[in-house]
């Protein structure tokens, strides 16, 4: 029997979702040195209706954490995306960050440079199993499609004009459907708040796999 809730090649690609002004499809990818306290993380989400994306790149070390501290951090809102992108080859507009699928749903090639901060990436991601599809109504995405992966990252992080190996297991991460403005799954004050929520107050993104049951005694935690 076919699972709809497994990793499809087209999944490695921008979905078709409805026309919601909230729909949002995500890539997310992050890296770590343990034993100099490093890590880093890249999120891109892509606005599909809106034809443009944000882009964050961002690395930590023993200096600091938040935005003023860290040790490299750069965001770019709202750039202009192309015409039909391909997700498993592309380079992101306004910030330069390229990724390439090199086998679907386990392998792919992520590069960024700054030279005039001296600041780079170049690894090789490697998942160590298919994607592993969160079932609906699971958190912490109940709304949407969502898939989680382990993986190697092999590879090179330059900070500070240094060459630093990358070797590490590390996650990645990628969701589609419809994200952020009004919701009937948030409630203000917090409490009370029902036990039970009808099918209906979930989005479906249009996929089988999101279709929630009648009731569900789970509530959202965005």
């Amino acid at each position: 029997m076919n699972d709809p809730c497994a990793f499809r090649p087209e999944d490695d690609c921008y979905h078709q979702l409805s026309d919601d002004p909230y729909e949002t499809e995500t890539n997310w990818w992050s890296w770590n040195v343990p034993e100099r306290g490093i890590g880093g993380w890249i999120h891109t989400p892509y606005y599909p209706n809106r034809k443009t994306i944000t882009s964050r790149i961002f690395c930590w070390d023993p200096s600091g954490w938040d935005q003023a501290r860290m040790a490299y951090y750069r965001k770019v809102e709202e750039a202009p995306m192309p015409d039909d992108p391909d997700l498993r080859d592309i380079t992101f507009p306004g910030i330069g960050y390229s990724l390439k699928m090199l086998e679907p749903g386990m392998k792919y090639h992520l590069s960024y440079e700054d030279r005039d901060r001296d600041f780079g990436l170049d690894f090789v991601f490697t998942g160590a199993h298919p994607p592993r599809r969160f079932e609906p109504g699971e958190p912490p995405f109940i709304q949407t499609p969502h898939y989680d992966q382990l993986g190697k990252v092999e590879g090179t992080l330059r900070l500070r004009g240094e060459n630093i190996r990358l070797d590490c297991w590390s996650v990645r991460d990628r969701t589609w459907g419809p994200r952020g403005g009004p919701s009937r799954l948030t409630w203000w004050p917090p409490e009370p708040q029902p036990t039970h929520l009808p099918a209906s107050s979930t989005r479906p993104p249009g996929n089988p796999c999101t279709t929630p049951p009648a009731t569900s005694s789970r509530r959202s935690s965005a």
